[in-house]
């Protein structure tokens, strides 16, 4: 058993008022703010136990409440101590990495949703209007490098047309690209509350890396599923179980993906050894939209080949 030091309670403890207050001061990285916060939660309840990193929840309530409406700081806090709490506690029951990393996922989705219909029903904001308005004002600018480089009108004309369509797409996949944000955050929380969490006084397995997960057949049939939703709301011209099927399938195909990264890191494991190659991969994969569907073929004839397991 490791000792407590002092200075390790003094510095997570400040670390989590700290952020409290950037959180409440500075409302637009509230978020990065309570994801490092859920990291620190983890390693405090290791430290300290669960009745004080409760009170300390609850003080960091009260001030972010000093800058921003109660409602929204009570969903910020069980965004953030939440998810903490949610990934000590399974660690303690010894929860399978995948079941913590969908659990934390599915919990952070919940907080975010709650949080936007918070914002929409007290403060009459929409987010989904703000976020088709600047996306709108990013693309526009993108387009008026057209004049720059002295393109040919009609060219311009099309292209215009298009960031106006694209612009009006966006708030109807912002729930399957939601998802799939909260799944990247639940996977940051994870893997380094964790980490901190081993360094205290209390034995905890580390996070298991991606190359020995499995994604279930599931995901695979909710991706086929989603194909043809999407099918029948276009031709249907039924805009709803269209939205319902692009938001689907950008959701299975993230899922099946991280089962094909699981097996490209299993194959790398086995001959390097060094993590700069997942790295690369793992970089490849959110910049490159070719590696993607790649990862996408081989996450798919992993679940049907189940060639891992052979």
């Amino acid at each position: 058993m490791k000792g407590i030091s002092l200075r390790s309670r003094i510095s997570f403890i400040g670390g989590i008022l700290l952020l409290a207050f950037l959180c409440g001061s500075m409302p637009l990285i509230s978020i990065p703010c309570m994801v490092l916060f859920s990291i620190l939660v983890i390693g405090l309840q290791q430290q300290m136990g669960w009745t004080e990193t409760g009170l300390l929840g609850m003080i960091a309530m009260v001030i972010i409440a000093q800058w921003l409406p109660p409602a929204f700081a009570v969903c910020l806090v069980l965004f953030g101590w939440g998810s903490g709490a949610i990934v000590a506690w399974g660690s303690h029951r010894q929860w399978h990495s995948s079941r913590l990393w969908v659990v934390t996922m599915v919990y952070m989705c919940v907080c975010i949703g709650l949080l936007c219909i918070g914002i929409q029903w007290l403060e009459s904001i929409s987010i989904l209007t703000i976020i088709q308005q600047e996306s709108q004002k990013i693309l526009q600018m993108a387009v008026s490098q057209y004049d720059v480089s002295q393109v040919i009108e009609d060219d311009r004309l099309i292209a215009a047309k298009e960031v106006k369509e694209i612009a009006q797409l966006i708030p109807y996949v912002l729930p399957g690209t939601g998802v799939v944000i909260m799944s990247i955050l639940a996977y940051v929380v994870n893997k380094f509350g964790l980490f901190l969490a081993q360094r205290g006084p209390k034995q905890v397995a580390p996070f298991a890396p991606i190359r020995s997960w499995e994604i279930g057949w599931g995901v695979l049939y909710l991706y086929i599923l989603s194909l043809i939703i999407k099918y029948w709301g276009d031709v249907l011209s039924l805009t709803w179980v269209y939205v319902v099927g692009v938001n689907l399938m950008q959701v299975s195909f993230f899922f099946v993906s991280v089962q094909g990264l699981a097996s490209i890191f299993s194959m790398l494991h086995r001959k390097y050894r060094r993590k700069g190659v997942q790295v690369l991969c793992l970089f490849l994969f959110f910049c490159m939209p070719l590696f993607s569907y790649i990862t996408f073929i081989l996450g798919a004839i992993s679940m049907v080949a189940n060639y891992r397991k052979k």
